[in-house]
């Protein structure tokens, strides 16, 4: 058996998402409350009343407002158009 190898970018997004991941799971936001993730599998609102959206078992998922926090938190100026965000549980501790 050989292993697939990964790209430069899958692993940069694998590695964004376990950082991510790791930041928010344990510690979260200095001076703001928990990130509240929605684990999969779940339907969740994305947006004010912009859509709904079918979550596999093995996605979390953070609404909006959490969204902005938490790209404010890794140095991302939110924008206000943040809906939500959904990040893989694969890299689960």
């Amino acid at each position: 058996m050989f292993a697939r190898p990964v790209s430069r970018i899958g692993g940069c997004l694998s590695l964004a998402a376990l950082g991510i991941f790791l930041v928010f799971q344990g510690y979260g936001i200095a001076g703001e409350s928990q990130v509240t993730w929605i684990e999969g599998p779940a339907r969740v609102d994305v947006g004010s009343n912009l859509a709904q959206m079918d979550l596999g078992p093995e996605y979390l998922f953070a609404n909006g407002e959490d969204t902005r926090a938490i790209m404010s938190y890794i140095g991302n100026p939110p924008t206000d158009y943040e809906v939500g965000m959904v990040a893989s549980m694969v890299h689960r501790l």
